[in-house]
């Protein structure tokens, strides 16, 4: 796992297996709650988005981004997901499978 706060760039390498992660960089904050396997994540703040790659299994994840984006590449399959755009804010609800 490798932080850098400079870049505003996070990322979880190879296979990582996380319960209750925080994560708060300086123009978005980023929540994994509950149990969450995720193998690499990469978040990019600046640019208010937030990029799962790869495969990972997410349980229960709140993002926010400064403009609320998520983007959800390759595959991942995700439990719970609603997102409220207004309030630039991303919950998971409901079983959701996104490729």
């Amino acid at each position: 796992m490798a932080l850098v706060p400079e870049s505003g760039r996070f990322r979880l390498e190879d296979y990582v297996e996380v319960s209750e992660m925080a994560v708060v960089p300086e123009s978005g904050r980023v929540t994994l709650e509950d149990e969450v396997e995720v193998r690499e994540m990469a978040v990019v703040p600046e640019s208010g988005r937030v990029k799962l790659e790869n495969e990972g299994n997410v349980k229960e994840m709140a993002v926010v981004p400064e403009s609320g984006r998520v983007r959800l590449e390759d595959y991942v399959e995700v439990r719970e997901m609603a997102i409220v755009p207004e309030s630039g804010r991303v919950t998971l609800e409901d079983e959701v499978e996104v490729r």
